[in-house]
């Protein structure tokens, strides 16, 4: 990031207004407008250096090791502990933004696969499936039992055999 020196030079109190109005105009924007204002106020390496911290925070959260990180991320295993360091001496932000990032990520996946929102649109056209898996919720020990040995007999399993019997196994296990 560029570095400013003369940010000494500033009151404390200015330093804040300043800071006060970037977030307030940050905060005002929808998603687009956000980011054609950060991209107007940072130069390409400077948003490009913000996201790093950001994904490092994130992984860091998640528990994964420099050595993860580094393959994930080409960066130093400084710049991974300046990130650690941050989220132990602070880090509140960082852990108000994972979770938005996490369900992001996660409506992509929906909708990039798109099976789930096509299930729950159109759930007719899967009423076996549906079926089979509230069967599954609702049976017993001695049901899940002969459940999973009618499908451990199966030569050919489908997707939905595998399913079933990750279903019944965590039922199992929950039991």
């Amino acid at each position: 990031m560029a570095k400013y020196t003369h940010i000494n030079r500033l009151s404390k109190q200015t330093q804040q207004e300043l800071f006060l109005l970037l977030v307030e105009a940050l905060a005002g924007e929808k998603k687009t407008d956000a980011a054609k204002l950060l991209r107007d106020l940072l130069s390409e390496q400077e948003a490009s250096m913000i996201a790093r911290r950001l994904k490092i925070a994130l992984l860091l959260e998640k528990g994964l090791s420099y050595f993860q990180i580094r393959k994930i991320i080409p960066v130093s295993h400084g710049t991974i502990a300046k990130i650690q360091l941050w989220l132990k001496t602070y880090g509140d932000g960082f852990r108000l933004a994972i979770p938005k990032i996490d369900k992001m990520a996660e409506d992509k996946n929906e909708s990039v696969g798109g099976w789930r929102q096509i299930k729950k649109r159109y759930p007719m056209y899967f009423w076996p499936e549906l079926i089979l898996k509230e069967v599954v919720k609702s049976a017993n020990q001695r049901e899940r039992q002969r459940l999973l040995a009618v499908i451990a007999e199966l030569r050919d399993k489908t997707p939905l055999t595998k399913e079933l019997n990750s279903l019944l196994k965590q039922n199992s296990n929950t039991m």
